[in-house]
């Protein structure tokens, strides 16, 4: 099976959103569930100077 190149294309675009945010550890829980109710992913949780960074993506 032969593709096309516009197939090809549609196969390895992939379009998604991202969002970083920094703060507070105390509220890291509400803010994680908040944005997963809102239909985002989180991929990464790190801590940074005492406070929380949290990466999420659509």
């Amino acid at each position: 099976m032969k593709l096309t190149d516009d197939q090809i294309r549609s196969i390895m675009t992939k379009e998604s959103k991202s969002k970083t945010l920094l703060i507070d550890s105390k509220n890291a829980g509400k803010t994680i569930e908040f944005y997963e109710k809102d239909g985002w992913k989180l991929v990464k949780q790190s801590e940074v100077n005492g406070r929380t960074k949290l990466t999420f993506i659509k």
